[in-house]
């Protein structure tokens, strides 16, 4: 395997006809590239994360907001208690990071409630 490779490296010198630094130099920059390219694949992939679960945050705390001025009549106590609970925890913008995302679920389970309510009150004659 390895006298493939030489001679593979031969060939590829003699078609570009490159010194043996300068093959050497671009042999460590495509490594160097690849490199780059594998570490910007799982940052990035963390930023998306992290970014789309600021997003959420902002979701949750735009419905929390929502759902304890306009739905109160529809919440019950520990709903309610639960709704201002994230929306203090969410309201400091700084310790987001902090914050586990799956907060959030509990505003959007308690909004699914309210309108499964809605949509009972709204069949009912």
């Amino acid at each position: 395997m390895v006298f493939i490779s030489v001679q593979i490296n031969i060939c590829m010198k003699k078609d570009r006809k490159l010194t043996h630094k300068q093959f050497d130099i671009n042999v460590q920059s495509k490594k160097q590239a690849d490199q780059a390219k594998a570490w910007l694949a799982v940052h990035d992939h963390e930023a998306r994360k992290k970014n789309c679960s600021r997003e959420k945050l902002l979701k949750a705390q735009r419905v929390a907001v929502d759902l304890m001025a306009n739905s109160k009549h529809l919440l019950n106590e520990f709903q309610l208690a639960a709704l201002k609970k994230v929306h203090s925890v969410i309201k400091n913008r700084n310790s987001w990071d902090a914050i586990n995302p799956k907060i959030a679920e509990r505003v959007f389970k308690v909004q699914f409630t309210v309108n499964k309510l809605k949509a009972q009150a709204s069949k009912q004659p």
